[in-house]
């Protein structure tokens, strides 16, 4: 349940991953060869065939299908970790559809309010000095970082969307962190 979940705390879990990979680089290798092989076919067919045929429209479905193999890959890492299960097949279902939806929303709480404060940066800075452009430059970089710190608060609720633990919300994994954000 969420008291399970809410026990890791973010910078725990992150260890614990990265641990995992370097202790059981074969584990590791096991969960992601199918994705890998996957976005290599589909990065080396599709290179070749939009230069083939003039369609750069193949790049951008690389792109896609290089997320979605991370998506489905971070799932069945995850379960590997905190369930100690072993990989599952090559498949993108509801659990997977679901991290990608708030992949998708961390993405963009992310860089949109950068992208919106660059925007307005560029309106103040049109008539300023370097020395003016160098520190609104600054305070943008700084303010992405800041950004990205707060939203690592919320990072609790990957692990638990892919053991499907629907208990663990953005809420709680502010909580839970609140100690390490």
């Amino acid at each position: 349940g969420a008291t399970e979940m809410s026990a890791y705390n973010a910078w725990n879990v992150t260890k614990a991953s990265y641990c995992n990979v370097f202790s059981d680089i074969r584990g590791f290798f096991n969960a992601a060869w199918r994705w890998i092989v996957l976005f290599l076919a589909f990065s080396i067919l599709g290179g070749f065939f939009a230069g083939l045929l003039d369609l750069p429209i193949l790049s951008s479905a690389s792109a896609i299908i290089w997320i979605v193999a991370s998506i489905a890959f971070a799932v069945d890492w995850q379960k590997k970790i905190l369930l100690e299960s072993t990989p599952g097949k090559l498949r993108f279902g509801a659990v997977e559809w679901r991290y990608l939806g708030l992949y998708i929303l961390f993405i963009l709480a992310l860089t949109l309010p950068t992208y919106l404060l660059s925007i307005l940066s560029n309106k103040v800075t049109d008539a300023s000095t370097q020395s003016e452009v160098a520190t609104v430059t600054v305070i943008i970089v700084l303010f992405f970082f800041a950004l990205a710190i707060l939203l690592y608060r919320f990072v609790l609720i990957f692990p638990a969307t892919a053991i499907k633990n629907k208990e663990m919300t953005l809420k709680l994994s502010w909580e839970s962190t609140r100690e390490h954000g």
